[in-house]
């Protein structure tokens, strides 16, 4: 069997038959009979044309005529279409991945910031926390009181646990960055940014910002693919409320034998080789 582009079929078969009796009716009590077949099926009406089997893919199932049609959306320019759809997935996907590391990278960077700051705080409250509690031995301090030293060593308590919260949302963004990078945890190595931020002024072009994203965004273009392919497929669909009209042909020729593959002569021995009386073509249909 061979489907054409236009969604017609050629078939061609080859059938032997064989018979063993003992009926005194029949010419031969061991015989063979069968024929070569070749048919031609073209739909003409319903589901005709390259464009419909291109989109749905031929309905023609046999040289009988239409089999049961399950949709209209298995066709070679449907599976491209949805190939393309699946690409641009895989493609979002990796802009997202891209997306989420260089926010993880930064988001290290700024933890770093972060921790430095806590740090620099946390020193200067140790510093202000040993004057007062310098003061506080040594005595006599006039306006100096044990409530300042509690205050001073507070504001260190504060500072400290600031700082470790800190230092503890730091290691968890480098385990994210490392999750996204396919890195182990703990390879006894550390992670941190070199790159600074950009400073400069960013005034963005709506116009051409909005052309660039017509054209590059791929959600954008996976919607029209999906679009596209929603047009074939109704295209399509109002091709099969036709009627159904086939063009149907056939060239058969037939052979009968005693033996399927003989020896001896056609014209001493006729009807001898059920080949032979297949290949002399003086049997048709």
């Amino acid at each position: 069997t061979k489907t054409f582009a236009n969604g017609g079929q050629i078939t061609m078969s080859n059938v032997w038959n064989y018979l063993n009796t003992n009926s005194p009716a029949v010419l031969f009590p061991s015989s063979y009979q069968g024929y070569v077949r070749v048919g031609y099926t073209q739909p003409l009406w319903a589901g005709s044309g390259v464009e419909f089997t291109r989109i749905a893919s031929p309905v023609a199932t046999g040289a009988g005529g239409l089999g049961p049609v399950t949709g209209v959306s298995q066709g070679v320019v449907i599976a491209r279409i949805n190939e393309d759809i699946a690409l641009g997935a895989f493609e979002l996907s990796a802009l997202g991945l891209l997306r989420d590391t260089e926010t993880a990278y930064w988001n290290l960077y700024l933890q770093y910031r972060l921790y430095h700051t806590a740090v620099v705080a946390h020193n200067s409250a140790l510093r202000s926390w040993r004057e007062a509690y310098a003061k506080l031995v040594a005595g006599g301090v006039t306006g100096f009181t044990p409530v300042d030293e509690a205050t001073a060593r507070d504001q260190l308590y504060n500072t400290r646990a600031t700082a470790e919260q800190t230092l503890s949302n730091l290691y968890t963004n480098e385990t994210d960055l490392r999750r996204l990078l396919g890195l182990p945890v703990n390879d006894g190595r550390i992670i941190r940014p070199v790159d600074e931020p950009l400073t400069a002024k960013f005034v963005p072009d709506w116009y051409s910002s909005l052309t660039e994203g017509l054209t590059r965004r791929v959600e954008l273009r996976m919607q029209k693919w999906s679009i596209k392919s929603l047009e074939l497929q109704l295209r399509a669909a109002k091709s099969l409320v036709h009627p159904q009209l086939n063009f149907v042909s056939y060239y058969q020729v037939n052979g009968f034998g005693n033996d399927l593959i003989s020896q001896q002569s056609m014209i001493n021995q006729p009807f001898s080789s059920a080949f032979a009386s297949l290949a002399e073509t003086g049997q048709t249909g």
